[in-house]
C-alpha cells in the first residue's frame, strides 16, 4: 500500500535529487560492504534529524551506507535544507551538515560513501551489507533473519505495540 500524503508538518522537504542509472548494487561492488540504514514507514516530526544521524553514524565509524528513503523520505538534499530554505541554523550546525554532505560525495578515500534510495530489495540487498539498522518491521526483520549478519532495530516511537509487552512486565 503507498504511504500517506504527507502531513502539511513535513510540507517544506527539499525536492529529491535524481538518481539516474544509480542502484544499490554498483555502490556496493564499488567498495567494501556498507551499513543498511532505512526506517522504513517510520517517521519524525524532524526527519533531516534522522538522515543526519544516518549519515553521521556512518561516518563516526568510517563505514560506508545505504539508507532508504522510507516514508520519511531520506535523501542527500536534507543535508542542506536549512542552507537552502532559509530557516534560522547556527554557523556550528551548517558546518556540520557541510562536513556530512562531503562525507557523502567523496567519503573517505574519495568515492561516494552513502548511496541514498527511495526503495531496496531487502532478501538481496542485506547479505552484500556489513550491518543492517531498521525500524524493526515484520517484513524487513523477516528479510534480517534469513541471514547471519549484524543487525539493530532502532524504534522512533517508544510506545508502539512492540514496547507494551516489556513496559507491562516490568511493573
Amino acid at each position: 500500500r503507498p504511504p500517506p500524503a504527507a502531513p502539511a508538518r513535513h510540507a517544506r522537504r527539499p525536492p529529491r535529487p535524481p538518481t539516474r542509472g544509480a542502484r544499490p548494487q554498483e555502490f556496493i561492488k564499488a567498495g567494501e560492504p556498507p551499513v543498511y540504514l532505512g526506517w522504513g514507514s517510520m517517521c519524525r516530526k524532524n526527519n533531516p534529524d534522522l538522515c543526519r544521524a544516518a549519515v553521521g553514524a556512518c561516518k563516526i565509524a568510517g563505514k560506508r551506507g545505504i539508507v532508504l528513503g522510507g516514508w520519511a523520505q531520506l535523501n542527500i538534499g536534507m543535508l542542506d535544507m536549512y542552507a537552502t530554505s532559509g530557516a534560522p541554523m547556527s554557523l556550528a550546525d551548517k558546518e556540520k551538515d557541510a562536513e556530512l554532505l562531503a562525507y557523502c560525495q567523496t567519503g573517505a578515500a574519495g568515492k561516494p560513501a552513502i548511496f541514498f534510495t527511495e526503495k531496496a530489495n531487502h532478501i538481496k540487498l542485506f547479505p552484500e551489507c556489513a550491518a543492517v539498522v531498521t525500524h524493526g518491521g515484520m517484513g524487513t526483520t523477516a528479510a534480517m533473519m534469513r541471514d547471519p549478519l549484524l543487525s539493530t532495530m532502532v524504534h522512533l516511537k517508544p510506545k508502539t505495540m512492540v514496547h507494551q509487552p516489556a513496559r507491562a512486565s516490568a511493573q
